[in-house]
């Protein structure tokens, strides 16, 4: 597996950063339905420019992948099917 880290630079992409467009609306105060047709909106007029630079901390997120422990499973699962029991 090789990892292409600057996929999300494509602009075919943009618009998946359209939910923390709306979600930082809503955070501000815009009711959701507001937040969404006016993001929809931007959309549709071509005027939606995606912030990138996201903040997330829980496991599992952009910000916070745990790739360590991911790591540590994956060799402990590698370990486990490479001994004998497991051998075909």
């Amino acid at each position: 597996i090789k990892v292409n880290e600057n996929i999300l630079d494509n602009p075919i992409y943009d618009y998946l950063f359209s939910v923390e467009a709306v979600n930082k609306m809503v955070l501000e105060g815009v009711p959701f339905r507001e937040a969404y047709q006016r993001l929809a909106a931007d959309i549709l007029e071509g005027k939606f420019k995606p912030k990138k630079e996201l903040h997330h901390t829980h496991e599992g997120s952009i910000g916070n992948l745990c790739l360590d422990a991911i790591l540590c499973k994956f060799n402990q699962a590698l370990k486990n099917i490479s001994t004998p029991e497991h051998t075909l």
